[in-house]
């Protein structure tokens, strides 16, 4: 009895150990259960939300216009102006003109947007009033379009020529966009060249400064007289004779008025694109800006270096037919119904001929300045600008200048450099000054300081001598050896800057010649003996 109720015992306490067992593991698996209905719920609520969103209507975005003395707002949405209510929640000293507010499916406003940054890029014709412009568009279609609130280009207002980005969808003129072609023209600093640190074309400069100067101190006397201002100026010659530092010095003149703005320099390759019209378009860009910012008191420079570039005669057949619309639309600024007042366009060409006729004829360029090769006396001038008594000096300044010069005009064997044969069979021999120029003599300048800067550096204290500009000069000669090398009679016409009536027919290098004669190998009878051949 006492074994069968030990095995009793030892049967319950084997079940209850697998009930205790099975219990905990029902507890873990509730558990587990309760975890992943919990999941479950968190997953079910966000794709509530995701349906939600999904199925929500989109909103749109309307142009604020103003507010409405009912307290409704006038907007512009999809091209189409409305008048709406707009939610309480939304601060009204927040809302001004062109700006986005964002509207539910019953277009309440319910919140503000940015403004719009992009768009179509409209040129401004008119400036009615405060809220409202006339632009231009695509194919020269005219609009009328609202402004946007505090609009202003640097504290100024908008004015007709400046581009603003519109907004399509609104018409309002969104923001101003500054036209990348005219910064290109406009000097962004003051050139430091005066009219007194150009030597040699004092008879020039004196034409120009009279020109650009005095018909705008004494309109007076010269309304007196019924004598208009020069409408254009031209300034030819050979290259490096001043062309480019006359232009400099009236910007400088110009700038010390205050009027740095009013001179817009434009390269003739600048203008240039492969696109139909573009050019055409640009030229009358660059005149309306003078246009506009020209007054009696302030006139206006448009500066044209290398004009030949842009300004070909017609049918020369030397370029494409570019010429055939870029011309006349020139000549429609110079003299059009628009007309040019206090606006001075100077032209600056080593190739004047060819230059358009029309271009040329009086009435648009009303002063041809010819910027001739230096002569002694000139050269002498040039070279003190760049050599004065400011500058390390060893010995006296005059003698040295004097002795440059004399060297510089010499008439000696190794200082030839071609020969021309004209039609009546007539042979000049060109030499190294008959191809001085400006640019060049302050090159000799520049190389004889860089000798007595290696002096210095070694020690020496002396500084520039006659030594070092004689060196500096056969250096020149020696660097511009190969400058005769083109065959075209009609360029070196043009380099030479001869025009003695006699045209050209022939041209030889006589550096060539020479340099041929000296690398010319010995004939065999003649080498000595015991010489490499």
């Amino acid at each position: 009895m006492t074994e069968e109720i030990q095995d009793t015992i030892t049967v319950n306490a084997e079940e209850l150990r697998e009930l205790h067992q099975e219990h905990a593991q029902s507890v873990a698996m509730n558990q587990r259960l309760e975890y992943l209905l919990q999941q479950a719920k968190v997953k079910l609520a966000e794709m509530k939300d995701e349906l939600e969103r999904l199925s929500n209507p989109p909103n749109v975005y309307a142009s604020f216009l103003h507010m409405n003395d009912d307290g409704s707002a006038e907007v512009i949405a999809n091209g189409r102006r409305m008048r709406c209510t707009i939610s309480n929640h939304i601060p009204i000293d927040e809302l001004h003109r062109g700006r986005y507010l964002i509207m539910n499916e019953q277009m309440v406003a319910i919140a503000i947007g940015p403004y719009a940054d992009a768009g179509e890029i409209c040129k401004v014709l008119e400036v009615l009033d405060d809220r409202r412009l006339v632009i231009e568009g695509r194919l020269d279609e005219r609009k009328i379009i609202y402004l946007r609130d505090g609009l202003k280009v640097e504290e100024r207002p908008l004015k007709p020529g400046d581009e603003v980005l519109v907004d399509p969808t609104s018409a309002v003129a969104m923001e101003y966009v500054y036209k990348v072609d005219e910064k290109d023209t406009l000097l962004e600093s003051v050139p430091d060249v005066t009219y007194d640190k150009i030597g040699g074309i004092d008879d020039a400069i004196e034409i120009v400064h009279h020109s650009v100067e005095l018909p705008y101190k004494h309109p007076d006397v010269f309304k007196e007289f019924e004598l208009n201002a020069p409408k254009g100026i031209l300034l030819y010659g050979p290259p490096g004779c001043g062309k480019t530092l006359i232009a400099k010095a009236i910007a400088n003149s110009l700038a010390k008025k205050g009027g740095v703005s009013q001179f817009i320099n434009i390269s003739g390759p600048q203008l240039l694109t492969k696109w139909v019209g573009e050019s055409e378009r640009r030229i009358r860009e660059v005149f309306n800006k003078a246009r506009e910012a020209a007054t009696p008191e302030s006139p206006v420079v448009i500066f044209f270096d290398e004009a030949e570039s842009l300004f070909r005669m017609r049918g020369s057949g030397k370029s494409s037919d570019m010429e055939s619309t870029i011309v006349p639309t020139l000549l429609a600024q110079l003299d059009g119904v628009e007309g040019l007042e206090n606006v001075l366009v100077i032209f600056a060409s080593n190739r004047q001929d060819l230059i358009d006729p029309a271009v040329l004829r009086p009435g648009r360029i009303d002063v041809k300045i010819r910027l001739s090769r230096p002569d002694r006396d000139a050269s002498k001038k040039i070279l003190s600008v760049y050599l004065h008594s400011g500058l390390p000096i060893e010995g006296d300044l005059d003698s040295i200048l004097d002795k440059t010069i004399d060297y510089l005009f010499e008439e000696a064997p190794n200082k030839e450099f071609l020969e021309l044969v004209y039609n009546k069979g007539t042979r000049e021999t060109l030499y190294f000054k008959d191809f001085l120029s400006g640019a060049m003599l302050e090159n000799i300048v520049a190389r004889a300081k860089k000798l007595a800067v290696l002096r210095r550096i070694e020690g020496e204290t002396t500084g520039i001598t006659t030594e070092d500009m004689i060196t500096a000069v056969d250096q020149e000669f020696h660097a511009t050896r190969d400058l005769p090398n083109t065959s075209d009679v009609s360029d070196w016409q043009a380099i030479t800057g001869r025009n003695n009536g006699e045209e050209i027919v022939k041209i030889r290098s006589l550096i060539q010649k020479k340099e041929a004669e000296e690398k010319k190998p010995k004939k065999v009878e003649d080498a000595a003996t015991g010489q490499y051949l």
